[in-house]
């Protein structure tokens, strides 16, 4: 039953995505009149995780939703060594493109709205970039290749095929020559939330069942994360398998942020230990000193990686007697 609610959730959010955009309206949340909400969130919530948007959507200020903006770049940059962000450079190159094939008046030529982005399609490319594949028209008549003008107005159905993430995403133009994405199930939910973090150029993509992930909770003053060991790469040295973390976490209490946290957390262990254990724990100490509700926002990255291969959740806490 669990997994069925958090199932349903994740439809709901997509269908947010999907549906406020293309009818003009906007969440009811308190930074909708906010600046930093007009040039950022209005096209960034379409590649922001759940825990993403439900972190952003109670920040109390400017200072607190530009600190945000600031690492919702940094944790996607793939190449922190050099001066570009690879992820942002990707993601603009993604807005311009959508904007020019996917306007809902003229695709493929100059005179676009600038809203193709705010489209099925433009959305959908947002998240994932270049499909591996590109199919236009239906099972007797399909052509292969690259997007031209003339596919585009020619036929009503298109299918993009993502090989890594095992999904084909299908689009129909209706009768009003507007395309609309055909159903939505778990596979491309769950496609679309590891995509939204690792949003790097599919030049880096990699084997997405070995992407991270992890599960947290908090328990006796004890920040508690649990990896699955099937997400995990593994360095073999001396009979052991050691592995590597990155942790970074941004504590807020009564929506105002009071503490970062920044740890490289080792971990070791044998090939039989590895056969009877799912997870890897890693613990952090914290002991809140005042009353009130804790917000634990945590990026985990994993070190021994090749490629990017990072992940963001969140923990609640409620205090009740500070000390």
């Amino acid at each position: 039953m669990r997994d069925f609610n958090t199932f349903m959730l994740k439809l709901f959010i997509v269908a947010v995505i999907l549906i406020i955009p293309s009818t003009g309206c906007t969440p009811k949340i308190s930074i909708k009149q906010d600046p930093v909400y007009e040039s950022f969130y209005e096209k960034a919530r379409i590649i922001m995780t759940e825990e993403e948007l439900k972190i952003y959507s109670i920040l109390p200020d400017k200072k607190s939703k530009q600190e945000f903006i600031e690492d919702f770049w940094k944790i996607r940059d793939p190449n922190p060594a050099t001066e570009e962000n690879e992820a942002k450079t990707e993601f603009e190159r993604r807005i311009q493109y959508a904007n020019v094939w996917f306007d809902p008046f003229k695709p493929g030529t100059e005179y676009t709205t600038g809203q193709g982005w705010n489209t099925d399609r433009g959305r959908m490319y947002l998240i994932f970039g270049d499909p591996d594949e590109l199919v236009f028209g239906g099972q007797t008549d399909m052509w292969i290749g690259g997007r031209n003008r003339a596919s585009d107005n020619r036929y009503g159905m298109e299918r993009w095929y993502y090989y890594d993430y095992g999904i084909c995403i299908s689009f129909l133009k209706d009768e009003h020559g507007k395309w609309k994405l055909m159903g939505y199930g778990k596979p491309l939910l769950d496609a679309m939330e590891t995509s939204k973090l690792n949003m790097v150029s599919p030049k880096l993509r990699v084997d997405v069942k070995r992407m991270l992930e992890f599960k947290g909770k908090f328990k006796n003053n004890t920040i508690i994360l649990r990896i699955p060991i099937k997400r995990i790469l593994f360095d073999e040295k001396d009979e052991k398998l050691h592995s590597q973390f990155k942790v970074r976490i941004y504590v807020y209490r009564n929506h105002k942020r009071i503490d970062e946290l920044q740890e490289i957390i080792s971990s070791s262990c044998t090939e039989d230990e590895i056969s009877r254990v799912k997870y890897v724990t890693l613990e952090i100490p914290y002991s809140p000193s005042l009353k009130g509700g804790y917000l634990f926002d945590i990026t985990l990255e994993d070190l021994m990686s090749m490629s990017f291969s990072r992940y963001r959740n969140f923990i609640k806490h409620k205090v009740r007697k500070g000390n």
